[in-house]
């Protein structure tokens, strides 16, 4: 039984090994199979949380190589449900990333996802429930918008959650750059 958990763990480790690599060139940081989201440095965070095609690539060619366990991946000879999963759990994954920056920020509570290593987080998200895995986390009461937040409609919430994305992108980014 020691050889199948020691193999399993061995598979895992050269799936973060092969998934990360990409990251590792570009932010000059050494990521593994433990790494979470609450672990990626502040400078990470800023880049990966920004809008536009080139940032949900750094995240969706991690999520194929974790996904696949391959090195080399294209998302264009995947099968449709292939690829929609691919964009889901990427999806979910910049939610998750955008809400640790918004946590870190100190506006929203925190969210036991973002301990979960990354490689577990994906392979949890590619198997399970995308309607739970969506949750949106609560405002803290410390935050100026969190009376506005109250009144709102439970079913509203994380909408105005959601709408706070841009200007905790433009907030983390500027204190990141300082």
């Amino acid at each position: 039984m020691g050889d199948v958990i020691a193999m399993d763990e061995k598979r895992r480790r050269l799936r973060a090994r092969r998934a990360f690599c990409l990251w590792e060139r570009r932010f000059h940081c050494l990521f593994d199979e433990h790494t979470s989201i609450r672990d990626l440095p502040d400078a990470v965070l800023a880049v990966l949380i920004q809008p536009g095609e080139q940032y949900t690539r750094l995240l969706q060619s991690l999520v194929l190589r974790i996904l696949s366990g391959e090195s080399d991946v294209d998302l264009e000879k995947l099968s449709p449900a292939q690829k929609i999963l691919t964009i889901d759990v990427t999806l979910f994954l910049v939610d998750q990333i955008r809400f640790e920056c918004m946590r870190r920020l100190g506006w929203v509570e925190p969210d036991p996802r973002v301990d979960t290593p990354i490689v577990d987080l994906v392979d949890q998200a590619a198997q399970g429930n995308m309607t739970t895995m969506h949750a949106t986390p609560a405002i803290l009461a410390s935050h100026p918008l969190y009376a506005e937040y109250q009144k709102t409609f439970v079913g509203d919430q994380a909408a105005f959650v959601r709408k706070l994305i841009p200007r905790a992108i433009e907030e983390f980014v500027r204190r990141n750059k300082s």
